[in-house]
């Protein structure tokens, strides 16, 4: 595996995007400061938290858990719009979002083609979405999830077969504690940034 990333805790890895791969230059590049953007499965807010340390002011988030809705909200409010809503179908109109952010959501869904199609109705014919799952090696519970994929390579062509254009794909591994790992202890993850053709 030619790239290994240490954090110190996990609020860390779930700012990801600016934080592997250059991909907070990515972002900046990508995405407008103007733009409107939802992250499904939200959490606890870290990932909106950091996108309004930076000047980003359109944000939208959903989230399943009421208790992550209700976290999201007190701590955000009103810079970010937080709903309870499921990702295989969203509150809002098509063609809304210039992006969509989904990390470790993907694998939860018994039917992830339904939610990448969902995806593409809220986007706009520019839209980009920013895509992280983990990867198959990582789990021996895989009880948790519907679906996982075996590398970056596998990934890309399940997003590619429901359609959407790879910008950006890189595959890697990380240790949420801060220390060196084991094999067996290695947190593998694959983050795509894609597009897609109107249907």
């Amino acid at each position: 595996m030619k790239n290994r990333w240490l954090f110190s805790q996990e609020n860390d890895f779930r700012n990801f995007l600016f934080d592997l791969y250059g991909f907070r230059d990515a972002f900046d590049k990508l995405v407008k400061k103007d733009a409107v953007i939802l992250e499904i499965g939200c959490g606890n807010g870290y990932f909106l938290e950091r996108l309004v340390k930076n000047g980003y002011t359109k944000l939208f988030g959903v989230d399943v858990v009421q208790s992550s809705v209700d976290e999201c909200t007190a701590k955000l409010f009103p810079h970010v719009s937080i709903q309870k809503a499921d990702g295989h179908a969203l509150p809002f109109p098509n063609g809304g979002f210039d992006v969509v952010v989904m990390s470790h959501v993907l694998e939860h869904s018994p039917i992830p083609q339904v939610l990448l199609k969902e995806v593409k109705r809220v986007m706009n014919s520019g839209g980009i979405a920013f895509i992280e799952v983990p990867l198959e090696m990582h789990f021996t519970d895989k009880s948790a999830h519907f679906v996982l994929w075996e590398s970056k390579d596998d990934f890309d062509v399940f997003l590619r077969q429901n359609g959407w254009t790879i910008i950006r794909s890189e595959q890697g591994y990380t240790s949420l504690d801060g220390r060196e790992v084991t094999q067996k202890e290695k947190h593998y993850w694959v983050i795509v940034v894609a597009s897609h053709a109107s249907d």
